[in-house]
């Protein structure tokens, strides 16, 4: 893949930030300077949230609109000097003697001669010096100046400041720190390109939203090689060769840590290596009074639930600076007295199990096996298989059980270790002892084997081995379905649905967690196949089943539950439902650490943006897909992910990243419950580069593909690319027959349009125009008006045409660039025939009129006379004007 080049280098991120997410603190500022009856606007907030750089773009306004003004900034050590923050700014024979001269002479020196206000910028306001503040308060007083300051708004200020905030005329702007969309736009804005969501959500972690945080860490993590362009898209590979954060960062984290005394420093050593615990756990391990302070300082967090107190660092970052200072063997003497500690106020809670056989193990490199059987239970419980494998590897070889091989290999699976969940769940499959146990490694091991190694013919047979060695009734229902769900995922969709029939009864099978993936699965067979009704309720019913089982028993996390929603939503046609359930389980996934999960819902987002039209999206989800499966080893998402970005890449005009992606596509395991959509990323790239008859016979030939695996859905959208691409009378047939299978929104307008345009029927477009826009499908509504235009301009209406044409350009402007064939008659080929501006495009690449003519199975004389028609309709000379006269136009 091509990689991304941002216009920004390291040096710009160093510079100011730009100030995203900030438009109504901005414009609340600006409002103010304009103000006549204002005096002055203080930003307050606390340290980091970017005060300072709203200020100064306040105060450069003020300068621009022709106010003079000076700069001041107020320090701690300036604060002891009588005007110690404007002495820059006063005259040098000031006499502090005589007070009210002097406050007399300082005045006079901000009375701007021209009649306008002195614009006074005062940053960190809360840190002046009596006098300094008491000539500001008089200055606003006689409307001398106009104030522009900051302030600290979680410290404690003097009299004289708290009187200038409260000076009559004073506006007042609050800033917060950024929310996750908000951290997400500073990002895009600075980096010059897409940013992976997984590290948008941990910058938002880490930095909780302080923009002086957040820099820091762009900076530490672009200088360590954690975050680099891969793709199209800004992302962490995991190849960190140093800490994410600079060492300005890290001393002000130091310097604030440091104030408490050797008290308050064991405490938060304490949470730093110990992690989050009971609040009596932790004031026995360490002191009363320190613990008080710090929770006063903020430094530490109090978080109450129920009846149980538990502490936390006040922020992530704390525990990372902490842990630089802190040597091995204080570390193992922190948890010994941890463990101690909790011990001996009887280790109620089921957390504390976790938490000593964690620090069993940290200070002494063993622990009791039965503890860490359970804490890793609890570990599993919470997804995090990292501790599951940390706990269950420390296990002696004599307590390993078949349970905990199985545990361990599922945790593999789950970190994308396939392989070495196949060598541990086979080799405790051969020993296990009981049906029941056979039948749970059956089950995990064709889970691993079909979605994590792609090894589809390999998942099938162990399951069918599985089912021919048991008898019992409600094992062999639980295979079936668990069989039922590989074919529907691999693009067996009446087989697979088939063997899913009675999958959502709740008795007929032995293991829950296999009914409630089977249902997924064939909610997703149903969708393919048409039956949207049934696969959205059943895709609803499943998410609360499953969400509500995660309370009770480990499975899978529900976000998958909300990939096959979101999937379901989809094929009905409720494209904004759709994007909503994506989303939801796309954030839920992340904050989880649930890659897998992730991965999927990011091709949901990206499969949703491309339905929708809104293809810049579409390439950035795509990506996402594509790189966080990469770079995961996460392999079934890699073929569809790739082929959608192709399509997106073709449709924005990168057809050199079009043809690259589709070149690779062969080299990605073909596992994909959506049969035929592969295809869409090789049609597309042909139709960008011209060959759209070349694109409708791929289209053809994957809608048969569809066809035969009984996914009608799939061939509905692949039938109507076709009808998009100029094909319409030659799949009308299709989508006709289609349209009696196919429930939800799609079926109806794509008919229509395909109808319509076949037989150039200007009204019957618009109306499928109408309805596309209706269910969200910007883009081909475009293409719907854009062709009722040339259908009108060919019968002769050319008022009509021109209206057609405004609403396909107002259309077309949501489709985020994007350019297709179909909105050629948004520029002056509104006249063209669907062949000439096939035969045009063509040119356009500057193939000879043989190699067009082989292509079109026509003659070179045909080919020349449909050019010269060309010509003439469009009022050009020769082919060099071509290219430009084809280009559709974005504007109204």
């Amino acid at each position: 893949m091509a990689a991304l080049h941002s216009p920004y280098t390291k040096r710009d991120v160093q510079r100011a930030w730009p100030l995203v997410g900030r438009e109504a603190e901005k414009e609340a500022c600006e409002a103010a300077l304009s103000d006549p009856a204002c005096n002055g606007v203080v930003i307050r907030g606390s340290a980091g949230v970017g005060k300072t750089r709203l200020a100064t773009h306040v105060w450069e306004r003020a300068l621009a609109a022709g106010h003079q003004g000076s700069r001041a900034t107020a320090t701690a050590a300036a604060g002891t000097i009588p005007f110690g923050a404007l002495a820059h700014l006063l005259p040098d024979s000031l006499d502090f003697g005589d007070a009210p001269a002097a406050f007399r002479a300082a005045r006079a020196a901000f009375v701007d001669r021209s009649g306008r206000t002195f614009a006074l910028f005062v940053d960190d306001v809360n840190l002046l010096d009596a006098s300094s503040a008491t000539l500001i308060g008089q200055l606003l007083d006689m409307e001398s100046i106009f104030l522009v300051a900051t302030l600290r708004s979680d410290v404690l200020v003097s009299d004289a400041v708290l009187a200038i905030d409260r000076t009559e005329g004073m506006a007042h702007v609050d800033l917060h720190a950024l929310a996750e969309d908000e951290v997400e736009g500073v990002l895009t804005t600075v980096l010059g390109g897409v940013v992976e969501r997984k590290v948008v959500c941990e910058l938002h972690r880490l930095s909780e939203g302080n923009l002086l945080f957040l820099r820091e860490l762009v900076l530490g993590m672009l200088g360590s090689r954690a975050l680099v362009p891969s793709g199209g898209v800004w992302r962490a590979p995991g190849q960190a060769t140093g800490p994410l954060r600079t060492a300005r960062l890290s001393q002000l984290i130091r310097t604030r840590l440091k104030r408490y005394g050797t008290q308050g420093t064991r405490t938060l050593e304490t949470l730093a290596v110990a992690g989050p615990m009971g609040v009596p756990d932790l004031i026995g391990a360490t002191s009363a009074e320190a613990f008080f302070a710090l929770e006063e300082a903020d430094l530490i967090h109090v978080h109450v639930s129920r009846r149980r107190m538990t502490a936390t660092l006040a922020h992530p970052l704390y525990g990372e600076v902490l842990l630089e200072s802190v040597p091995v063997s204080r570390r193992v003497h922190i948890l010994g007295e941890c463990e101690r500690s909790v011990l001996a106020h009887g280790a109620k809670r089921l957390e504390d199990v976790l938490r000593i056989a964690t620090w069993q193990l940290g200070a002494r490199g063993t622990a009791d096996p039965h503890l860490i059987v359970e804490a890793a239970m609890l570990a599993r419980h919470s997804h995090d298989y990292v501790q599951v494998v940390d706990l269950l590897e420390a296990l002696p070889p004599s307590s390993v059980t078949e349970e905990t091989m199985l545990q361990l290999g599922e945790a593999y699976y789950l970190l994308h270790r396939f392989d070495d969940s196949e060598r541990l769940l086979e080799r405790a499959y051969t020993t296990a002892g009981t049906e029941a146990e056979r039948l749970r490694l059956a089950i995990e091991r064709t889970q691993n084997l079909f979605w994590g190694a792609a090894r589809v013919a390999d998942a099938l047979r162990v399951n069918r081995q599985a089912f021919e060695s048991t008898t019992d009734a409600r094992a062999r229902a639980s295979l079936r379905a668990n069989e039922g769900a590989m074919l529907v995922f691999s693009g067996r969709t009446d087989e697979g649905l088939g063997l899913l029939d009675e999958v959502d009864e709740v008795d007929g099978m032995s293991d829950e967690r296999v009914r409630l993936y089977a249902c997924a699965m064939k909610a997703l067979g149903l969708s393919a196949a048409g039956r949207t009704g049934e696969a959205v309720a059943l895709a609803g019913r499943t998410y609360a089943e499953h969400a509500e089982a995660s309370k009770r028993i480990i499975i899978q996390h529900p976000a998958a539950a909300l990939s096959v929603l979101s999937l379901s939503r989809m094929a009905d046609g409720d494209l904004a439902g759709a994007q909503r359930a994506a989303e939801r389980g796309h954030r839920e996934a992340l904050a989880d650490n649930a890659t897998q999960p992730a991965a999927w819902l990011s091709y949901d987002l990206g499969r949703t943006a491309w339905l929708q039209g809104r293809i810049g999206d579409a390439r950035r989800w795509f990506a996402e897909t594509l790189e966080l499966s990469l770079g995961d080893g996460i392999l079934v998402p890699l073929r569809p992910a790739a082929a959608g970005l192709a399509a997106a890449n073709a449709v924005l005009g990168r057809t050199d990243e079009a043809d690259a992606l589709v070149a690779d596509l062969a080299g990605y395991p073909d596992v994909f419950f959506l049969p035929g959509e592969h295809a869409l990323g090789q049609a597309w790239a042909l139709a960008a580069r011209g060959h759209t008859t070349a694109a409708c016979a791929v289209l053809s030939g994957a809608a048969d593909q569809a066809r035969e695996a009984g996914a009608a859905s799939c061939e509905l959208l692949l039938l109507t690319d076709a009808a998009r691409l100029g094909a319409a009378s030659q799949v009308l047939a299709g989508l006709v027959r289609l349209e009696q299978r196919c429930e939800g929104a799609f079926a109806s307008p794509s008919v229509r349009f395909a109808r319509a345009h076949a037989a150039q029927d200007g009204q019957g477009l618009l109306r499928a125009a109408g309805e596309m826009k209706e269910i969200g499908a910007l883009l081909m509504a475009a293409e719907a008006a854009a062709a009722a235009a040339n259908a009108f301009h060919r019968a002769g209406d050319p008022r009509r045409a021109t209206s057609a044409l405004h609403l396909s350009a107002e259309l077309a402007r949501s489709c985020q660039g994007a350019v297709t064939p179909g909105l050629l008659c948004l520029g002056s080929a509104a006249s063209l025939s669907a062949r000439e501006r096939e035969i045009a495009s063509l040119a356009t690449t500057g193939i000879t009129n043989k190699q067009i003519a082989d292509e079109l199975h026509l003659s070179t004389r045909t080919v020349e006379n449909h050019l010269q028609r060309v010509y003439t309709k469009l009022g050009i000379m020769s082919r060099r004007d071509l290219a430009t006269r084809l280009a559709p136009r974005q504007g109204g």
